[in-house]
């Protein structure tokens, strides 16, 4: 694994803008935090090293078939089988954070889900929206590689932005959800954070 450059962190702007996005009261329009968001995170997740930000990417439920050998499943784009959009119902259950950051190959089936992401203005409820992003996570820990029958992760992250502040959670695939206090954007542990993740998958 060669070693990341000590330029990961984004420039200046990016945090200055998701502060003036995020305001004391929120934006009028949560799309307002997208972009800066999304510079966040190319920021310390380069396209050069393959690695992706997946735009309002769909988690689909796990589909397990023993029954009817005339349906058959598709593969979502890590390598685990889903209901076939062809199939009636196929769109319930389906889950749409803002961002999911994967480590991606060539092929449109065989990404690695590193990072969940989840934007809601600052006067939203935090737990609520800690819920939300905490159901999307165990979405992908009921998700198993196809091939071999093992978990898509030993560990999955999420980050919740809340106008100008940022929480943390950690769910590791056989533990409980780990979850930070509310943090602001600039704060050394959002660097160390995503930095970490960056680097152990670089």
């Amino acid at each position: 694994m060669e070693t990341p450059p000590p330029s990961l962190a984004p420039p200046r702007w990016v945090f200055n803008r998701i502060i003036a996005a995020g305001g004391d009261i929120g934006p009028r329009y949560e799309a307002s935090l997208y972009g800066p968001t999304n510079s966040l995170l190319t920021s310390y997740f380069p396209i050069i090293r393959e690695f992706m930000v997946k735009p309002q990417g769909k988690i689909r439920p796990e589909f397990v078939n023993d029954i009817d050998p005339n349906v058959r499943a598709s593969f979502d784009s890590y390598h685990a089988e889903v209901l076939p959009r062809v199939f009636q119902g196929s769109e319930l259950g389906v889950k749409i954070p803002d961002f999911i950051v994967v480590k991606a190959t060539e092929s449109k089936d065989n990404d690695k889900v590193l990072l969940l992401v989840e934007i809601k203005p600052a006067d939203r409820l935090v737990q609520y929206a800690v819920e939300q992003l905490a159901g999307y996570l165990e979405a992908f820990a009921n998700k198993f590689h196809q091939e071999t029958e093992e978990p898509l992760f030993d560990v999955i992250y999420g980050l919740l932005v809340v106008g100008r502040q940022v929480q943390l959670l950690t769910l590791p695939i056989n533990g409980e959800l780990g979850l930070s206090g509310l943090l602001d954007v600039k704060s050394a542990r959002l660097d160390a954070f995503l930095r970490t993740i960056a680097v152990n998958n670089w």
